[in-house]
């Protein structure tokens, strides 16, 4: 296998990588042409950015503070339990207590690159902005590295779309390498680990969900297995015996075969 294809498989991205993919995206390139140009599969670039993007809120300039949907047509009053005339949306803490709150972002944050880096509105936009940044994505990095060996490296937002993603399709009959082959823009995890949610029980579906993998019997673990002591075989190999032949070609030998079956059963 050539250099650049081994390099499609590795983990982890560099900072120097990360920077690049700042300026691709900066200047427009699609998640195939950044993946062509540090030789990564698209999939690690779409991830990376939807892992390690940073969220900008617009100044409070003219009270520009409320970032839902609804802040136009919204009639909502008295949400503070004060006895107040003004309505809602026009409070600075409208966003934070409503239970109709639904933020307001761009349409085309919901599609790729999935951040603000190209777009030519970016100054005069006035919603939540999402911006890829390298300097903040490799800070999230090592903390997450961190993190994900201390526990679960997912926070609940993202955990949650994921259940919303995959279980619905799993409870449809779909196994998960279909769903990961199909969603894999959107499933900010690899394949082992989407399966080691599931047996951690964080997901809606479970593993007696998956026809397959209720089959599969539990591999046992071997801790502190010791090495086995093989000092019994010295003198006792098939050279040996062979030598053994030529020293006492007269010898009677006799051959005997063992049939074993479960492990610690009844033998033939």
């Amino acid at each position: 296998m050539s250099n650049k294809d081994n390099s499609v498989y590795q983990k982890h991205l560099t900072f120097l990588e990360r920077e690049n993919i700042e300026k691709f995206l900066k200047d427009g390139f699609k998640f195939y042409q950044i993946g062509n140009k540090l030789q990564k599969d698209p999939s690690t670039i779409s991830k990376e950015i939807k892992r390690n993007y940073t969220e900008h809120i617009p100044s409070n300039f003219n009270n520009k503070t409320n970032f839902c949907k609804l802040k136009h047509s919204c009639k909502i009053k008295n949400l503070c339990t004060s006895n107040c005339h003004t309505e809602c949306r026009s409070c600075g803490k409208c966003n934070s207590i409503c239970p109709d709150f639904e933020i307001d972002l761009c349409e085309k944050l919901l599609k790729a690159p999935y951040v603000c880096n190209s777009c030519s509105s970016y100054t005069q936009c006035r919603k939540i902005k999402k911006i890829y940044i390298a300097s903040e994505a490799q800070k999230k990095y090592e903390t997450s590295l961190i993190s994900s060996r201390q526990g679960v490296n997912i926070d609940e937002i993202d955990l949650d779309k994921l259940d919303n993603l995959v279980s619905p399709l799993v409870k449809q009959g779909q196994s998960i390498k279909l769903i990961y082959a199909n969603h894999k823009y959107e499933i900010p995890c690899s394949i082992r680990t989407l399966y080691n949610y599931i047996d951690m029980g964080l997901l809606s579906v479970k593993n007696i969900d998956l026809p397959r993998r209720v089959k599969y019997k539990i591999r046992s673990k071997h801790k502190n297995k010791q090495k086995k002591d093989y000092t019994y075989r010295i003198g006792r190999t098939y050279d040996d015996f062979k030598k053994l032949l030529g020293e006492t070609p007269n010898i009677n030998i006799v051959e005997m075969d063992t049939v074993e079956g479960i492990k610690g059963g009844k033998v033939f």
